[in-house]
């Protein structure tokens, strides 16, 4: 707490406080001053008096108010309090400069103030409606006797008694009577009201009133009222103080809301929530800072419809108060609710916010039981981000843009949005009619992840109009599927995509759907570049594909022989095991993809493997290949395929004329 050593700082925080405006710490540090200070201590006074006088005056229908009279009676009340007390005629005195002002005693001072304000707020209401529209509008107003009053300095007069209510038979005359012309200075002007002057025991007694009807009428409240429950609980408490004076209820009940009571200050916030207004709003979202009433803060902040205040936000990041705002949120609207969640998340996601408490934890005065881990973080963030999907279709924009923020990656939402009923459709949609920025990219990124190969179609249409061409890629390697890799390939053979970015995002789809990769295989028979690319993915996910390319009879014979040597390189035993037979099943002219057979067996398997592919071949022969193939070996290069085919020629024809007799 930092002390108030200047009187200048007091002044301005007891403004502050007296519109609730001063925090808890401030307030603290303000009573020491005053405590020592006879000055500020009266000028707090003052303050606090002038406010008080103020809550309790009504305010005059605006399209009605005779602004010269008020003058006119502001400037007779003056007079007149001049005379009584130095015993002066006014008329007879010299004309008095604003020094007058400056230097009169406070207690002058403070009633010229008090209806100087409100004269000045009453002609800026005059003027207000009067250029808003030629027929305005009755304001709305804060005293149930309000439409007592038509506006003339007589009527405002009748309509006051000093307990604050209207006598009846004024209230009838001030509804017929009209407005005193402008002119007519000393009959308007000696009938405007004089403020009440503030009895501190009677305040004090209207306060303790307050508190012990909302006490006594708490009980009937349900913890989880709904807001006709509150409303009818509301009424129950005006009606209980209906008898009591038209004091500001609102203004006692707002400073309940810090009662060390914690069913009282529940019951203010209820109270508040039914009844109350922007002030009353404003003082909620202050009070939603403690724990202990959160819930029944939220809730009034809903009745108010005022949840979306930074304050509940804040409150939603904090994992000790996140219940009572999501309670509250569940009796909200689909767009305030996503609103307000989606400013939790950001605020849960933020670095700084971590780091923050990062460092508070290595304070040795703070407590470790108030400060959430990180972990506890993490888990508070995955569950605002589920409490924001679940507001469905609504939700995506603000989804989407947390992603844009770098709150969250595109892969989590996918994974916590993808398998909702909605998602799929609303994303298609949104991709649909995105543009070609980072918002635009994410959407085609989580339409193409979450709607497979029905995405290809638009992405290959993007990049060809050349609209954020690698963003489009981006998304058709996200499809993991054979109509994106094929897409890909042609996109490259029209010049569209260089070769880098062609090569990343196919190995990309064939390291994450290798079955994608082999269910273009049969392409490879019309589409040299297709088999080319199949050819140049150096990695095992490739596997599926090349025993395509292997085993498709209709493949030229080079693209069988280059992919019957990459099994070799990218294979296991069991393509061992799937090559070795076939060593033997070539026909002589296919000698060449016997040899290439029988260089991939050797390779995945071994001595052993190999000499299984030659099972039935002359020893000779055996012998001759096995030499080939582990000379190659140590010379630590690529055994002679056209050296190895000459050696199987004579083995093949003599079983292929075999295998011709037999089948004779």
């Amino acid at each position: 707490m930092t002390a108030i050593t200047s009187c200048r700082r007091a002044r301005r925080a007891a403004l502050l406080r007296a519109d609730d405006r001063l925090p808890f710490e401030g307030g603290l540090a303000l009573d020491e001053h005053l405590a020592g200070c006879d000055a500020c201590r009266a000028y707090a006074e003052l303050v606090e008096d002038v406010e008080e006088t103020l809550a309790r005056w009504p305010e005059p229908p605006a399209e009605r108010l005779d602004v010269d009279a008020a003058v006119s009676a502001v400037r007779r009340r003056i007079g007149a309090e001049s005379r009584n007390a130095d015993g002066v005629d006014p008329s007879a005195a010299p004309r008095r400069s604003f020094a007058f002002l400056v230097f009169a005693k406070p207690a002058r001072v403070a009633a010229v103030a008090a209806v100087t304000i409100v004269v000045a707020a009453a002609a800026w209401f005059a003027w207000s409606s009067r250029t808003a529209s030629t027929d305005p509008v009755e304001p709305r107003v804060a005293s149930k006797d309000r439409d007592a009053f038509d506006g003339s300095a007589d009527a405002v007069a009748s309509g006051i008694t000093n307990d604050g209510a209207s006598e009846p038979g004024d209230d009838v005359a001030a509804r017929t009577e009209r407005v005193a012309p402008a002119d007519a200075d000393t009959a308007a002007g000696a009938s405007l009201p004089e403020p009440e002057p503030i009895d501190r025991d009677r305040l004090a007694a209207a306060r303790a009133r307050l508190a012990a009807v909302l006490a006594a009428n708490a009980d009937a409240l349900p913890v989880g009222a709904t807001r006709d429950e509150a409303r009818d609980f509301a009424s129950a408490v005006d009606d209980a103080l209906a008898a009591d004076g038209d004091w500001p209820w609102r203004r006692f009940a707002e400073r309940e809301l810090a009662a060390p009571d914690t069913g009282l200050a529940r019951a203010a916030a209820r109270y508040l929530g039914a009844t109350g207004d922007g002030l009353s709003a404003a003082a909620l979202a202050q009070a939603s800072k403690a724990h202990d009433t959160a819930p029944a803060v939220m809730l009034a902040l809903r009745d108010l419809e005022r949840l979306d205040a930074p304050e509940c936000a804040a409150a939603l990041a904090d994992p000790a108060r996140a219940d009572a705002v999501l309670a509250a949120l569940a009796g909200a609207d689909d767009a305030t609710a996503v609103r307000v969640i989606a400013r939790a998340v950001d605020r849960a996601f933020d670095a700084r916010v971590i780091a923050d408490r990062s460092s508070r934890a290595k304070d040795a005065n703070a407590s470790p039981a108030e400060i959430p881990s990180h972990t506890d973080l993490a888990a508070h963030a995955d569950r605002l981000i589920d409490a924001l999907l679940d507001r469905g279709p609504a939700s995506l924009d603000a989804a989407i843009a947390a992603c844009a923020r770098g709150v969250l990656s595109r892969e989590a939402l996918h994974d916590r949005a993808g398998d909702r009923a909605w998602f799929a459709a609303s994303i298609a949609s949104a991709a649909a009619s995105a543009s070609a920025d980072e918002r635009g990219a994410l959407a085609w990124w989580l339409d193409a992840r979450t709607n497979g190969a029905s995405a290809v179609p638009a992405l290959v249409a993007r990049a060809e109009r050349g609209t954020a061409r690698g963003a489009a890629l981006e998304a058709l390697v996200a499809t993991r599927s054979a109509d994106a890799f094929a897409a890909i390939v042609a996109l490259h053979d029209a010049g569209l995509v260089d070769f880098d970015a062609a090569d990343r995002a196919l190995h990309a789809i064939a390291e994450a759907r290798p079955d994608a990769v082999a269910t273009i295989a049969p392409l490879a028979t019309t589409d040299r570049a297709t088999a080319a690319w199949i050819l140049a993915l150096d990695t095992s996910a490739a596997v599926p594909a090349l025993r395509a390319l292997v085993a498709d009879e209709g493949a030229a014979p080079d693209v069988r022989r280059d992919a019957i040597l990459a099994l070799g390189r990218l294979g296991g035993a069991d393509e061992a095991e799937w090559l070795a037979p076939r060593v033997r099943a070539f026909s002589p002219r296919d000698r060449q993809l016997a040899a290439a057979a029988l260089i991939a067996v050797h390779r995945l398997d071994g001595d052993a493997a190999a000499e299984r592919a030659l099972e039935g071949a002359p020893d000779r022969l055996r012998n001759t290949s096995l030499q080939i193939l582990r000379r190659a070996d140590r010379l630590d290069r690529e055994p002679p395929v056209h050296r190895l085919s000459r050696a199987l020629a004579p083995w093949l024809e003599a079983t292929d004329s075999t295998n011709g007799k037999a089948s004779s």
